[in-house]
Order: structure tokens, then C-alpha cells, then sequence
């Protein structure tokens, strides 16, 4: 063998950095000559081989980076040691061009088939030559960083689904604790008692949020008293006091979202405070304002398994503390109350929206589109009232139900959606219906009905589907469209026109579609 020594090469280098080995195996001393003197006289590294048998093993000595071979070689022929080469994986993408003075066709194709990337007939040009491993070495190189770019992409795609299996899992943990909390505060309003109300909101309601300890510290004598509580680690739950004129209190009354005993800890009024709730075992307050004052204070603690709160957490206990206010200043008012609750639905459903991309903003633009399409209908104040109310609750049946109709990768087969559909329509308009809110229970019970009678729970038809259902039912769909789904990009505005347009007569009342498709839609604009 033979090393020319070399010059800045026009090929580039190998993935080293070093000018490209090139191994020439030919029994015709001339031609090995004349490979070496043009491939080194270009920057190449030139080895030479004479037979099959010595090609085979500088290839698996030296690792060439390009092999010039002749099909007609003693030991072992060109066509045998291109096969044997392929068949192993260390040499199997090795760039391989075939000489040979067999002009033929078939000659050609057999050579082809053994895994050349080209094949030359010999008189040949070495300028040729050098043009056709310039392009096969571009070519190499173009594909190793193809692949290259192919493992980051599938890594990425790798934790993309890592992320998004633990971000179901997580949804899926959420709605379990969302569902039950709205069956617990679904009881809780059910009794007139103030002690009754408040015993039940933190023993069951906040307990399902798994703290380890909790307190509501309610008015007596001037001051915020720990008069309800749970797993508090101090011997005189009583001694647990805040000053709602004080400056904790004024942070708390002040504060429109959860406060960490840290934070109040960095005012020195607050000290005192401090000390007793770190005393107790708790970390987090929510202040809760009935009518311009600091009427209570809900306090929690860790967790119980001793994850960090997210936000989540505090959002929730946040709305939770928003409900015992409303429960103390309407514990008296049944009509209030029923206000009381659905609001806090509400706000725990615009929490749970605001964990999820997908689901963010949904409702609000739902309740937006449905009130445009019912005031161009006609419908009264009232009507129009009952229909906001219903299409911000109007996932509420599937949350407390299913959280398949709603879980980030799972798509039910229509049969699969419909059974999910008629039970969560169900549920939704018993748990209004229950607590006097029939308009708004009429509403829910029935979005899932369809036009033309094939629709669930009750196979209404036309105008019997109360007209507040009608509307929500193609607000909703509308707005599913032209936005992201988990399993889908979001449809473009005429697309989404066509489909609603395609539906008119059989899921959706025509003379709602056309008003749909007349009026503008704030949706769009953002889609646009």
C-alpha cells in the first residue's frame, strides 16, 4: 500500500476532520498509479489493495472513506468483495464505485445490484471519476445529516410523548379531584344550616384536595378564629388568630389570590401571624370578602403527599374560599345561594380550562358566540341569560361524568361518544335542575340533540330541542372547529363555515346555522 501525501482536499473533510481515506484495489498497476497521483494530487488519503481478499482487509484495518474497485481482481472479484462489504454493518454504508472493462449492460446491472453506487467502464476519465465521488460523498453527507436531524427529531418526539403521558396523567388526576369537589359543594348546598355549611365545606370538600391540614378562622370577638378546622398541629386551635384590621389581615383582604405564609412573613406586622399558622402546620391563606370586608380566612397546609401546590391547587382553594364567603353572607337567601353555586362551578371550571392549553378561553367564547347568535334570534333577556350561564357550564355534565369526552389523546368511536353524551346531559341537567335552576338544566340536558331526532338524551326533534340547547349546540361546535384539539389542528374559518353549513338539517337547525354564518364572530378574528 501507498500513501500520497496530501493537499487541502475539494471534497471537504471526513466526519474526523480529516482529509477522506480512499482505498483503490486493482491488479493493474497502471491505473492504481494514476488514481494515486490524480486522488492525491486532490487532498485524498489514497490507499491501494491488488485482490479481493487484501481489499477486504484494509477495509476492515483502515475504514476508507470512499472504495475505488475493479470488478476483475484475483482471490476474489470486485462483484463478491461489494456483496461481502454490504453484509456487514460496518462497511455497509461504505461509497463504493466499480470499474471494469465490461461495457455490457448485464455487467453493469450485476454490479449495481451488489451495492455500487456507480459503476465506470474502463478507458475512464479520472476527472469523471473525481465528479462522481465528489457527488456520492455530497450525497453521504446529505443523508448523514438527514438522520442526524431524524434522531433530534425523534428524541424531541420521544419527550413530547413523555411529556404529554404525564400531562394525561395529571389531567386525568385533576378531574377525578374537580369531579368529586362538585359533588361535594353540589351537597353542600343543599343545607340552610351556616354550622351545617361549614363543617361539611372543609371535613369533605377540601379534604378531597388531600391537605394535611386545613382551617377556616371565622368572626368572633374582633378577630378571625380558627373556629373550623382539621389536622392542625397546635393544642389550642383557638389561639389561632388574625386581626382582620391588622396588617395580615389588610394583605389578605387586599390580596386577590392565595398568600404563603413566606410572603407574609417578610412584613414585620405580620409576624405574629406568621408564627402561629407555621405553628399550625399551614402555608397558604386565601382571604374571603363578603360585601367590602375580610369576613374569613382559609388556611391550608401540605399536602399529603407532599407535592409542592401548583397552581391548580391554589386556584381551586382560591374558588373554594370564594365559596365559603358567598355561603356566609347568603346562608339566609336561597335564591343566593343557588347564585353562590353556580358560580363556584363556574370558577372551578374556568380553573381546570386555564391548566390545559386546549381548553383555555373555550367556555368564554362559547357563552360569547352562543349570546350573539340568541340576541339575533330574538330571544328575551331572560333566555338570554339562562343561555350564558348554561354555555360556560356547558362541559360541566362530562367533567363530573366522563373525562373521556375530554382527556387529551383518547377519540371515541360515535357510538362510544353518544352513550358518554347522553349520560353527561343527563347529569348536567339533574344537578341544575335540582337546585331550581330548570332553564339553565332544560339547556344543558338537551345540547346534545340533534335536528333531526337522532340526537341524545331524548331524541327531541326540531323544534321541540328547547331553542337555548340548539344554540349552544352549534356554538360549541363551531368554536371546536375553528381551534386546536389535541388529536387536530384547528379547521381555517371557511372550512370550518362548510362543515357547520354541511350539518344544517340534521345536527343543527338551519335557521340558527344562517344566523351563525351572517353574524361576525369574535372567534374568527382571533383564528384569523
Amino acid at each position: 500500500m501507498e500513501r500520497v501525501t496530501p493537499q487541502p482536499p475539494e471534497t471537504g473533510s471526513n466526519v474526523e476532520g480529516h482529509p477522506p481515506k480512499v482505498l483503490v484495489v486493482d491488479d493493474d498497476s497502471r491505473v492504481v498509479e494514476l488514481l494515486q497521483i490524480t486522488l492525491g494530487g486532490r487532498g485524498y488519503r489514497v490507499l491501494t489493495a491488488h485482490d479481493g481478499e487484501e481489499a477486504l482487509e484494509a477495509v476492515r484495518t483502515h475504514r476508507p472513506d470512499f472504495l475505488v474497485l475493479d470488478v476483475r481482481l484475483p482471490r476474489r472479484n470486485g462483484i463478491d468483495v461489494c456483496e461481502t462489504l454490504r453484509k456487514d454493518p460496518q462497511s455497509r454504508s461504505l461509497p463504493i464505485v466499480l470499474i471494469s472493462g465490461n461495457a455490457a449492460t448485464d455487467s453493469r446491472l450485476q454490479g449495481l445490484r451488489a451495492g455500487a453506487d456507480d459503476y465506470l467502464i474502463k478507458p475512464f476519465s479520472p476527472r469523471e471519476l473525481l465528479l462522481k465521488m465528489q457527488r456520492i460523498l455530497e450525497r453521504n453527507r446529505d443523508r448523514d445529516l438527514l438522520a442526524l436531524k431524524s434522531e433530534v427529531l425523534e428524541e424531541e418526539i420521544r419527550r413530547q410523548r413523555d411529556h404529554l403521558r404525564e400531562a394525561r396523567n395529571d389531567f386525568q388526576s385533576h378531574l377525578l379531584r374537580l369531579g368529586t369537589i362538585l359533588e361535594r359543594i353540589q351537597d353542600l348546598n343543599r343545607h340552610r344550616s351556616i354550622t351545617e355549611i361549614l363543617n361539611r365545606f372543609v371535613v369533605t370538600a377540601v379534604g378531597i384536595l388531600d391537605f394535611e391540614s386545613v382551617a377556616l378562622l371565622l368572626p368572633r370577638e374582633g378577630m378571625l378564629v380558627a373556629q373550623v378546622h382539621r389536622g392542625l398541629r397546635l393544642q389550642d386551635p383557638d389561639s389561632l388568630r388574625i386581626d382582620p384590621e391588622g396588617e395580615a389581615g389588610r394583605v389578605l383582604h387586599e390580596a386577590s389570590h392565595a398568600v404563603s405564609a413566606d410572603d407574609l412573613a417578610l412584613r414585620p406586622g405580620c409576624r405574629n401571624e406568621v408564627g402561629l399558622l407555621s405553628a399550625a402546620g399551614l402555608l397558604w391563606c386565601a382571604g374571603v370578602e363578603v360585601e367590602g370586608r375580610l369576613r374569613a380566612v382559609l388556611a391550608v397546609g401540605e399536602r399529603t403527599d407532599r407535592k409542592p401546590l401548583d397552581r391548580f391547587d391554589l386556584r381551586l382553594v382560591e374558588a373554594l374560599g370564594h365559596s365559603v364567603g358567598t355561603a356566609l353572607a347568603n346562608a339566609d337567601a336561597f335564591e343566593r345561594t343557588q347564585g353562590a353555586f353556580l358560580g363556584t362551578i363556574t370558577s372551578l371550571l374556568a380553573a381546570f380550562e386555564s391548566r390545559y392549553p386546549w381548553l383555555v378561553g373555550h367556555s368564554e367564547r362559547v357563552q360569547d358566540l352562543a349570546v350573539r347568535v340568541g340576541e339575533a334570534a330574538g330571544l328575551e333577556e331572560v333566555s338570554l341569560q339562562a343561555l350564558a350561564t348554561a354555555a360556560l357550564l356547558h362541559n360541566l355534565g362530562a367533567v363530573e361524568r366522563h373525562e373521556e369526552l375530554l382527556r387529551a389523546t383518547v377519540v371515541l368511536s360515535p357510538a362510544e361518544r353518544m352513550l358518554r353524551q347522553r349520560e353527561a346531559s343527563e347529569a348536567a341537567g339533574k344537578l341544575l335542575a335540582a337546585r331550581g335552576r330548570e332553564g339553565i338544566a332544560e339547556i344543558l340536558r338537551h345540547q346534545a340533540e340533534y335536528w333531526d331526532g337522532s340526537g341524545v338524551p331524548d331524541g327531541l326533534k326540531g323544534d321541540r330541542i328547547p331553542i337555548g340547547a340548539r344554540i349552544l349546540s352549534l356554538a360549541n361546535a363551531y368554536d371546536a372547529l375553528i381551534h386546536d384539539r389535541p388529536h387536530r389542528r384547528a379547521y381555517d374559518v371557511d372550512a370550518a363555515r362548510e362543515l357547520i353549513r354541511g350539518r344544517a338539517g340534521t345536527q343543527f337547525d338551519p335557521d340558527l346555522v344562517a344566523l351563525l354564518l351572517r353574524i361576525p364572530v369574535a372567534s374568527e378574528i382571533e383564528t384569523s
